[in-house]
């Protein structure tokens, strides 16, 4: 008889799959695995049409950033001196209207009137001129003139000018005085890098302002100003906002 040789056959192993591949996923993974590799390319190709834009806003950040601190200092510098007050010669007196003298004169938030003198190498001299009046006299037979003529010619005012000398005298020392206490604390230079600051980052805005957004990420760069405009109580800039709204029009198709 033949013997049944199959029982001494060794069992064949399954096979097995290799250990680098990969399980196969449901098919909700692999449908989402491909929605995230759009939104990857999507988000790149945003990127590199704003990428100006993008690039601006993070430099508006950063000086935007080192503005506000420079305003702080300075702020701190001035809360920490103390200034000398308008002296009180400064201020309009009874008899200055008299003198015609209180037509130089600006009204303070305390609703005092008080004379802000023009320094002494501007082109309207103001109070720092030489006071004069109109002087008339009747016409004189050698005057060769009409008959009740009159002839009017300007003359010094002592009484003026001895006034305005000295609004004069005590403005110059006053503003003297309150010059050296703002060179030596570091108030002068701190106002200064204020505004050199400043005006980086309006330049930098005005770059932004002249770029057109064309995606989202673009968009919110200029948006994120707008926002801090509204937020800080900063002076609105008008010529952003209507950019972000024109950029968000177009990118809708309705500009």
């Amino acid at each position: 008889m033949l013997q049944d040789q199959s029982r001494n056959r060794t069992p064949m192993p399954a096979a097995q799959p290799p250990m680098d591949a990969t399980p196969p996923q449901p098919e909700p993974a692999r449908a989402e695995a491909g929605i995230s590799r759009m939104l990857r390319v999507e988000t790149a190709r945003a990127e590199d049409l704003d990428a100006d834009l993008i690039a601006l806003g993070v430099r508006f950040e950063a000086a935007d950033a080192a503005y506000r601190t420079a305003c702080r200092c300075a702020d701190e510098i001035e809360a920490a001196i103390a200034l000398p007050e308008r002296p009180e010669a400064t201020f309009v007196a009874e008899d200055d209207h008299a003198l015609n003298l209180e037509r130089y004169a600006t009204k303070l938030e305390d609703g005092r009137l008080w004379y802000l003198v023009s320094s002494a190498d501007t082109q309207r001299p103001g109070l720092r001129k030489a006071r004069l009046r109109l002087e008339e006299r009747a016409a004189r037979p050698a005057d060769g003139l009409p008959e009740h003529s009159t002839i009017a010619r300007y003359v010094p005012w002592p009484e003026a000018q001895a006034r305005a000398d000295e609004i004069v005298a005590a403005y110059d020392a006053w503003s003297n005085e309150r010059n050296r206490i703002e060179a030596e604390s570091g108030l002068v230079a701190a106002r200064e890098a204020e505004c050199r600051l400043g005006e980086a980052l309006s330049d930098i805005e005005a770059a932004i302002e002249g770029t057109t957004a064309r995606t989202l990420k673009g968009l919110l760069v200029k948006a994120r100003i707008a926002h801090r405009d509204l937020t800080a109580g900063s002076e609105i800039n008008e010529a952003l906002h209507e950019t972000l709204i024109r950029d968000l029009l177009a990118m809708g198709g309705k500009a």
